[in-house]
């Protein structure tokens, strides 16, 4: 019976372990793919900028190993701006961008190049914050994790 305990107590321990560990992952991989957006925005400012090519090139031609992975520049090539954006893990910020995707390749250069400073800079703001999130909270939801299944261990023994 004792044995049953201890097996049951470890199995809990670290799937609560783990739980905290993959909210953390996915909230770095969220930082990352955001790093990425903000990449790609300032890719597409430079271009326009620097030599006005139409954005459907710029599309055909950017690489980016985080976008690649998580399937954005493939959708976007095969199924444009909103199919990509799916594919990226979003909060707050996803309605903005899915605006400068639709607004993206409509009008003067001079507004294109106002479009995307004005994107990068309010998706800059979102991933400080989310840094500053990442930061502070990144252990608390592990211990959180660790420490309510540890509880939960000691109310059943």
């Amino acid at each position: 019976m004792i044995l049953y305990k201890i097996i049951g107590s470890v199995l809990l321990l670290t799937s609560s372990l783990a739980a905290g560990i993959s909210i953390t992952a996915a909230m770095k991989k969220r930082i990352a793919q955001l790093e990425a957006l903000i990449s790609f925005i300032s890719h597409i400012n430079n271009v326009i900028d620097s030599f006005r090519t139409p954005v459907k090139e710029i599309f055909e031609n950017y690489k980016n190993p985080v976008l690649e992975q998580c399937g954005f520049i493939d959708s976007l090539k095969m199924r444009g701006w909103e199919s990509a954006i799916d594919t990226l893990i979003l909060g707050s910020e996803r309605e903005y961008i899915i605006e400068f995707g639709k607004s993206l390749g409509h009008g003067y250069t001079d507004e294109q190049i106002k479009l995307c400073e004005y994107t990068r800079k309010k998706l800059e703001i979102t991933l400080a914050e989310l840094k500053g999130k990442y930061q502070s909270n990144s252990k608390m939801y592990r211990a959180f994790c660790f420490l309510g299944s540890l509880s939960a261990i000691l109310i059943l023994i």
